[in-house]
Protein backbone atom coordinates (compact mmCIF):
# COMPACT_ATOMS: atom_id res chain seq x y z
CA UNK A 1 0.00 0.00 0.00
CA UNK A 2 1.32 3.89 -0.62
CA UNK A 3 0.52 6.56 0.89
CA UNK A 4 0.54 9.89 -1.61
CA UNK A 5 -0.58 13.36 -0.48
CA UNK A 6 -1.92 15.61 -3.06
CA UNK A 7 -1.86 19.02 -1.55
CA UNK A 8 -4.83 21.70 -2.46
CA UNK A 9 -6.16 24.92 -0.56
CA UNK A 10 -9.95 24.98 -2.02
CA UNK A 11 -12.36 22.17 -2.39
CA UNK A 12 -13.11 23.05 -5.73
CA UNK A 13 -9.68 22.27 -6.60
CA UNK A 14 -10.33 18.62 -5.48
CA UNK A 15 -12.29 18.31 -9.28
CA UNK A 16 -8.72 18.42 -11.58
CA UNK A 17 -7.23 16.05 -8.69
CA UNK A 18 -9.49 13.38 -8.53
CA UNK A 19 -10.30 13.08 -12.11
CA UNK A 20 -6.59 12.62 -12.62
CA UNK A 21 -5.81 10.16 -9.69
CA UNK A 22 -9.05 8.39 -10.91
CA UNK A 23 -8.33 8.00 -14.45
CA UNK A 24 -4.68 6.38 -13.38
CA UNK A 25 -5.94 4.46 -10.51
CA UNK A 26 -8.07 2.97 -13.46
CA UNK A 27 -5.24 2.04 -15.38
CA UNK A 28 -3.61 0.31 -12.26
CA UNK A 29 -6.68 -1.29 -11.21
CA UNK A 30 -5.66 -0.06 -7.71
CA UNK A 31 -8.18 1.07 -4.75
CA UNK A 32 -8.15 4.60 -3.45
CA UNK A 33 -9.10 5.84 -0.57
CA UNK A 34 -9.46 9.71 -0.34
CA UNK A 35 -8.89 11.70 3.03
CA UNK A 36 -10.09 15.00 3.28
CA UNK A 37 -9.38 17.66 6.09
CA UNK A 38 -12.44 19.11 6.72
CA UNK A 39 -16.67 18.71 6.63
CA UNK A 40 -16.56 21.29 4.63
CA UNK A 41 -14.56 19.49 1.88
CA UNK A 42 -17.13 16.53 2.44
CA UNK A 43 -19.57 18.07 2.13
CA UNK A 44 -18.02 19.29 -1.13
CA UNK A 45 -17.78 15.64 -1.96
CA UNK A 46 -21.11 14.58 -1.06
CA UNK A 47 -22.78 17.44 -3.23
CA UNK A 48 -20.45 16.14 -6.72
CA UNK A 49 -21.23 12.83 -5.70
CA UNK A 50 -25.07 13.29 -5.81
CA UNK A 51 -25.81 14.94 -8.72
CA UNK A 52 -23.81 12.82 -11.29
CA UNK A 53 -21.99 9.45 -11.03
CA UNK A 54 -18.64 10.99 -10.85
CA UNK A 55 -17.20 9.31 -8.05
CA UNK A 56 -18.35 5.76 -9.02
CA UNK A 57 -15.88 3.24 -8.31
CA UNK A 58 -14.49 5.67 -5.21
CA UNK A 59 -15.74 4.80 -1.93
CA UNK A 60 -16.74 7.66 0.54
CA UNK A 61 -13.89 10.21 1.70
CA UNK A 62 -12.40 10.34 5.08
CA UNK A 63 -11.76 12.59 7.33
CA UNK A 64 -8.73 12.99 9.30
CA UNK A 65 -11.32 11.58 12.59
CA UNK A 66 -12.44 9.22 10.37
CA UNK A 67 -8.67 7.85 9.36
CA UNK A 68 -7.86 7.86 12.84
CA UNK A 69 -10.08 5.74 14.11
CA UNK A 70 -9.70 3.54 11.50
CA UNK A 71 -6.07 3.35 12.38
CA UNK A 72 -6.67 2.72 16.01
CA UNK A 73 -9.14 0.03 15.14
CA UNK A 74 -6.66 -1.91 12.34
CA UNK A 75 -4.39 -1.83 15.40
CA UNK A 76 -6.73 -2.91 17.70
CA UNK A 77 -6.21 0.39 20.12
CA UNK A 78 -8.51 2.30 21.90
CA UNK A 79 -9.39 5.90 19.59
CA UNK A 80 -9.38 8.38 21.90
CA UNK A 81 -12.32 10.61 22.07
CA UNK A 82 -12.06 13.90 20.27
CA UNK A 83 -13.45 17.02 21.35
CA UNK A 84 -14.17 20.31 19.69
CA UNK A 85 -14.15 24.15 20.41
CA UNK A 86 -16.94 24.23 22.80
CA UNK A 87 -15.54 21.60 24.73
CA UNK A 88 -11.75 23.21 24.85
CA UNK A 89 -13.23 26.47 25.69
CA UNK A 90 -14.91 24.47 28.94
CA UNK A 91 -11.70 23.08 29.78
CA UNK A 92 -9.21 26.00 29.11
CA UNK A 93 -12.07 28.42 31.04
CA UNK A 94 -11.30 25.82 34.01
CA UNK A 95 -7.56 25.79 33.44
CA UNK A 96 -7.08 29.56 33.41
CA UNK A 97 -9.11 29.82 36.41
CA UNK A 98 -7.10 27.83 38.21
CA UNK A 99 -3.42 29.52 37.06
CA UNK A 100 -5.17 33.33 38.02
CA UNK A 101 -6.47 31.71 41.63
CA UNK A 102 -2.18 30.28 41.93
CA UNK A 103 -0.71 33.82 40.49
CA UNK A 104 -2.37 36.98 41.60
CA UNK A 105 -0.18 38.81 39.86
CA UNK A 106 -2.03 38.31 36.18
CA UNK A 107 -5.47 39.71 37.93
CA UNK A 108 -3.78 42.81 37.14
CA UNK A 109 -3.27 42.00 33.63
CA UNK A 110 -6.27 44.22 31.29
CA UNK A 111 -8.57 42.68 29.66
CA UNK A 112 -6.66 39.19 30.58
CA UNK A 113 -10.36 38.52 32.31
CA UNK A 114 -12.29 39.32 29.53
CA UNK A 115 -14.32 36.91 27.65
CA UNK A 116 -12.40 37.84 24.28
CA UNK A 117 -8.97 36.77 26.24
CA UNK A 118 -10.00 32.89 26.23
CA UNK A 119 -10.69 32.73 22.69
CA UNK A 120 -7.06 34.62 21.62
CA UNK A 121 -5.33 31.62 24.26
CA UNK A 122 -7.59 28.68 22.46
CA UNK A 123 -5.99 29.86 19.29
CA UNK A 124 -3.03 30.07 20.16
CA UNK A 125 -3.02 26.53 21.61
CA UNK A 126 -5.11 25.59 18.51
CA UNK A 127 -1.58 26.48 16.36
CA UNK A 128 0.77 25.05 18.88
CA UNK A 129 -1.36 21.85 18.47
CA UNK A 130 -1.50 22.00 14.58
CA UNK A 131 2.18 22.25 14.63
CA UNK A 132 2.87 19.92 17.36
CA UNK A 133 4.56 21.84 19.55
CA UNK A 134 5.70 20.08 22.61
CA UNK A 135 5.17 22.39 25.81
CA UNK A 136 8.56 22.97 26.49
CA UNK A 137 9.66 24.61 23.50
CA UNK A 138 7.71 27.13 24.01
CA UNK A 139 10.30 28.75 26.32
CA UNK A 140 14.44 28.80 25.41
CA UNK A 141 17.01 27.14 27.55
CA UNK A 142 18.76 29.47 29.91
CA UNK A 143 15.81 31.89 29.07
CA UNK A 144 13.56 33.70 31.97
CA UNK A 145 9.92 33.82 30.42
CA UNK A 146 8.47 36.83 30.77
CA UNK A 147 4.72 36.43 32.23
CA UNK A 148 3.02 35.87 29.31
CA UNK A 149 5.00 33.37 28.10
CA UNK A 150 5.05 31.50 31.26
CA UNK A 151 1.11 31.85 31.35
CA UNK A 152 0.79 30.11 27.88
CA UNK A 153 3.02 27.52 29.08
CA UNK A 154 1.13 26.92 31.81
CA UNK A 155 -1.97 26.50 30.17
CA UNK A 156 -0.61 24.45 27.35
CA UNK A 157 1.20 22.44 29.96
CA UNK A 158 -2.01 21.70 31.70
CA UNK A 159 -4.47 21.12 28.69
CA UNK A 160 -2.35 18.53 27.42
CA UNK A 161 -2.12 17.09 30.83
CA UNK A 162 -6.20 17.12 30.75
CA UNK A 163 -6.20 15.73 27.14
CA UNK A 164 -3.88 12.90 28.34
CA UNK A 165 -5.72 12.41 31.95
CA UNK A 166 -8.74 11.83 30.75
CA UNK A 167 -8.02 10.03 27.14
CA UNK A 168 -9.13 13.07 25.22
CA UNK A 169 -8.25 14.32 22.10
CA UNK A 170 -8.28 17.65 20.40
CA UNK A 171 -9.55 18.41 16.68
CA UNK A 172 -6.67 19.88 16.16
CA UNK A 173 -4.32 16.76 16.81
CA UNK A 174 -5.72 14.36 14.69
CA UNK A 175 -3.22 14.55 12.06
CA UNK A 176 -0.29 14.37 13.99
CA UNK A 177 -1.79 11.85 16.40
Amino acid sequence: MSLRIIPYVRAVELEDIIKRVKDRALKLNCEIKFIVPSRHDFDWWAKRSGGENYFRNFNTPWTWQELYENICYELKRDAKSVISPPDILLILTQILENILKNNKELDAWPGIKRPGFLDILASDIHELLNEAVRPEQLILENEQPDAMQQLLYNAYSNYLDYLNNNNLLDAAQLCTE
